[in-house]
């Protein structure tokens, strides 16, 4: 059996992997731009979600920097991947950045309101925050799918699982 993958490595993939594991990052800095006690609450709350960040980083390197990547054998799957890859950090970073904070001092803000000079309800800021969130977790899911479909294609094609 082959171990060449059917298709060539790609910039892009890349550039997602980089995506998924960087754009993370920037959105603990995204939300020191309206600081409040939610920040405190998202910076510890966020070990809540360090299985999850460990999880994408795996699918990073193994499904599109690493010495195999499973996504060269996904075809189709591949596009659908890299989508899902970049649209799961960049929906929780616009999540992020519409999160309203400091109401306890009156003066609730996001991030984008602060950037922006917008007056937003609370409401609309936290609805849009909520539709981004719940974007992020099925791009997330979509990811992991695409994941082990490729793992499982790459298996066939005669490579090991673990690279």
């Amino acid at each position: 059996m082959s171990t060449t993958p059917p298709s060539p490595r790609s910039g892009v993939d890349a550039a997602v992997a980089v995506a998924l594991i960087a754009i993370p990052w920037a959105t603990a800095l995204v939300k020191f731009i309206a600081p409040g006690w939610m920040l405190l609450f998202y910076l510890f709350g966020l070990v809540v979600f360090i299985p999850l960040y460990v999880l994408v980083i795996v699918i990073g390197i193994s499904g599109f920097v690493g010495s195999r990547p499973a996504f060269l054998w996904a075809g189709a799957g591949r596009i659908r991947a890299r989508i899902a890859g970049l649209l799961h950090p960049l929906a929780f970073l616009a999540a992020t950045a519409f999160l309203e904070d400091g109401g306890d001092s009156g003066d609730s803000q996001s991030p984008v309101e602060v950037i922006f000079w917008l007056d937003l309800p609370a409401e609309l800021s936290g609805a849009i925050s909520y539709g981004f969130v719940m974007l992020s977790l099925g791009a997330l899911i979509w990811l992991v799918v695409e994941w082990i479909v490729a793992l499982v294609k790459r298996g066939r094609a005669g490579t090991t699982l673990t690279g």
